[in-house]
């Protein structure tokens, strides 16, 4: 059948009879067989396309040193425990990615190894891998998982060469289960290398924490912190007082170990609520320090159990102080007797109020401040007995509730600063207004005089914030004003009365040159 005699049927709605059915149908499959082999080319042209696309890509183009730094970008968010495992997979890619990856020293800087089961872990490859940085810093972190009754994962051979034949090592964490756990490490890496060649020996940075502190050998158990390498920063967190017996804490006859000496230390993060005697010990060799941070992680600083020391401990170079989670009910600030620092430069102290979510309400007209006098007496006194007037300059205060009046007075003693910052401190708004009626007074000395930087952070949503910019902006006309920044934070953002960069005070301020930050802080992020 000729193809007119189809065709015929396109312009009417003629039925073809059983014949000219059977060649339509014929006709049909021919073009769906031709379409099928059209779209088959269109396919391979358009994977072909895609190649050649591919072949031209700018990214081929690229030198592998900028590679690397794409790759130590995109990696740079990460957490160290899945780096490691993220920058395998680029190496997986293609054979120029790999080599632009080898070639990025910064790439191959530091391994984080999560719990692992007992020889399980190939350290021979950990220290190929850091091998592969040159001659940069390298930082290494261990997190030992729990013995459970089997074989201790850190009495591992190839762990103990790694720190004593290895790579050197700028900086190492090492998180032990038990105190047993670091003795069988250390009793490894002891007897490899003389002491002073070993990777151990040259660490300029270590972090210790050890979860548990149960001997069977009471001598090595006091002799554990001994064997510290002498770094230069060292942040060692041990168990509380509470895990090591009650009933020996208050009778004050536990075997504490003995106090390592720190002479070699500029920077030191002690957490332990161990006894004020104890802390003392260690704190009397810390002549160089010039960082220290006390966490007492909760605990209640121990001075009923133990006698505390007559003498207080002095830290000739330390310049900034930081305490942390102090528990203001049990006046843990107390510490600061026992400590002289006649070149302090910075001060930051802070409460931990583990009842924060069944906070008082302090909107409450009836609501009294706690007056926290010890608190004003105790940095008062410390502050009187380092002499530092001529150095002290940044004040930080966090998680407390606190009187108006304390705080002015407080605040008043210090001497002259230069920063001060109120992070979650909860107090009346009526002292910026006190402070106010204090510069129209002639017979009152300005407040702060050489304040230049200033800080509110998560305030709560209560608080007046205009009494807060109608002070700035009545100070700032006083004689003699040098503040230049100041930072006011809530916490909640769905308040209608949080702080906003559009705040008739916010903008007074900036017209008067002052550099203004106001809005919610999220995470210790402003956001407007």
């Amino acid at each position: 059948m000729n193809q007119s005699q189809i065709t015929q049927y396109f312009a009417n709605n003629a039925a073809p009879n059983p014949v000219e059915m059977a060649s339509i149908r014929e006709e049909i499959e021919h073009r769906l067989k031709a379409i099928q082999e059209h779209q088959d080319a269109i396919q391979v042209l358009q994977s072909e396309l895609q190649a050649f696309r591919a072949a031209s890509s700018p990214m081929r183009r690229f030198p592998p040193e900028i590679l690397g730094e794409i790759f130590e970008f995109s990696l740079s968010d990460l957490p160290k425990y899945e780096l490691d495992r993220k920058l395998v997979e680029i190496c997986s890619v293609c054979k120029p990615w790999r080599s632009a990856a080898f070639s990025t020293l910064h790439l191959w800087r530091s391994v984080a190894i999560d719990p692992w089961r007992p020889h399980t872990v190939r350290f021979d490859k950990v220290s190929t891998w850091l091998r592969r940085s040159g001659g940069l810093s390298k930082w290494l972190a261990l997190s030992g998982p729990e013995c459970d009754g089997g074989p201790c994962p850190m009495n591992d051979p190839s762990l103990a060469t790694l720190l004593a034949e290895g790579p050197l090592l700028h900086h190492l964490t090492l998180l032990c289960p038990s105190i047993c756990c670091f003795r069988n490490l250390i009793g490894l890496v002891e007897p490899l290398n003389p002491a002073g060649s070993r990777p151990w020996d040259s660490l300029q940075s270590l972090k210790l924490e050890i979860k548990e502190w149960a001997a069977t050998d009471e001598s090595l158990e006091k002799a554990t912190l001994l064997t510290l390498p002498p770094v230069k920063n060292l942040s060692l967190y041990l168990p509380t007082a509470q895990a090591l017996g009650d009933t020996a804490v208050m009778a004050g006859n536990i075997a504490y170990p003995e106090a390592p000496s720190f002479t070699s230390l500029t920077t030191l993060e002690l957490i332990c609520d161990w006894p004020v005697r104890w802390i003392s010990q260690v704190l009397n060799s810390c002549i160089n320090v010039e960082t220290l941070t006390l966490d007492f992680a909760l605990g209640t600083v121990l001075y009923d159990a133990l006698t505390p020391t007559e003498t207080p401990s002095l830290l000739p170079k330390v310049r900034v102080l930081r305490l942390r989670r102090l528990i203001a009910e049990f006046d843990d600030a107390d510490i600061l007797q026992d400590l002289i620092t006649p070149v302090l430069e910075e001060l930051d102290i802070s409460f931990e109020n583990e009842a924060r979510d069944i906070c008082p309400n302090t909107m409450d007209s009836m609501y009294e401040y706690p007056s926290m006098d010890i608190l004003l007496e105790g940095i008062e006194s410390f502050l009187r007995k380092s002499k530092c007037t001529d150095t002290f300059r940044r004040f930080r205060l966090h998680s407390l509730y606190i009187s108006s009046d304390t705080l002015m007075y407080v605040l008043g003693t210090l001497p002259p600063l230069t920063h001060l910052t109120l992070d979650d401190v909860d107090f009346p708004s009526k002292m910026f207004k006190d402070l106010e009626d204090m510069i129209v007074d002639p017979a009152c000395p300005q407040f702060l005089p050489h304040l230049e930087h200033f800080e509110l952070l998560f305030l709560p949503s209560h608080f007046d914030f205009e009494k807060v910019y109608s002070y700035l902006i009545a100070r700032h006309g006083a004689i003699g004003n040098k503040l230049k920044k100041f930072v006011m934070t809530t916490s909640l953002a769905e308040d209608p009365a949080v702080p906003r960069q559009t705040d008739k005070g916010c903008i007074a301020l900036r017209e008067r040159g002052l550099e203004v930050s106001v809005g919610v802080s999220k995470n210790g992020a402003l956001t407007s």
